[in-house]
């Protein structure tokens, strides 16, 4: 536990999907980010509620879902742009 805690110090930017491994926001320190990947409009805004509390900002960004395919459909542009407003730095 100890080791995650410190490792989630460090993190600027943290982008994964909605799920409990989002808890760990929780140790980042406040001015960080947290991209989360959301496959409906009328998800569970926990961990935005949650990222206000450690003043860390959140971004949310819906995706879609194949039902066909194990995948995820990712808008490049609007993932770029959540990036950008994080501070990351990108290469072209």
């Amino acid at each position: 536990m100890a080791e995650q805690l410190a490792l989630f110090s460090q993190v600027q930017l943290l982008f994964g999907f909605h799920g409990a491994a989002l808890a760990n926001l929780l140790w980042m320190r406040p001015g960080a980010h947290v991209v989360e990947l959301m496959a409906r409009k009328d998800g569970n805004m926990c961990y935005f509620r949650l990222a206000g509390h450690v003043n860390v900002t959140h971004h949310l960004m819906l995706v879609n879902t194949s039902r066909q395919e194990s995948g995820v459909q990712v808008n490049v542009s609007e993932l770029r742009e959540h990036l950008i407003l994080s501070g990351a730095e990108l290469s072209s």
